[in-house]
């Protein structure tokens, strides 16, 4: 009986981080209510396993506008 309750406990830990994982995806969602473009430096080319890059986006505005953030 004690082996029959811990499966059915682990399939729905197992369920239950499927059903969180599935809902996440790679792609950006970005709401623009204003002109803007995103500017970044150049980024070296070779890069080793373990090394640290640093990568530098800048978001430039189209204009002045309010309540913007």
């Amino acid at each position: 009986m004690k082996k029959i309750l811990n499966t059915i406990w682990v399939m729905g830990v197992l369920t239950l981080a499927v059903f969180c994982l599935s809902a996440c995806d790679r792609e950006l969602d970005v709401q623009q209510s204003y002109p803007f473009t995103v500017e970044t430096m150049p980024v070296q080319k070779d890069i080793v396993r373990g090394q640290t890059a640093e990568i530098r986006c800048t978001l430039k505005r189209g204009g002045e506008f309010a309540d913007t953030r």
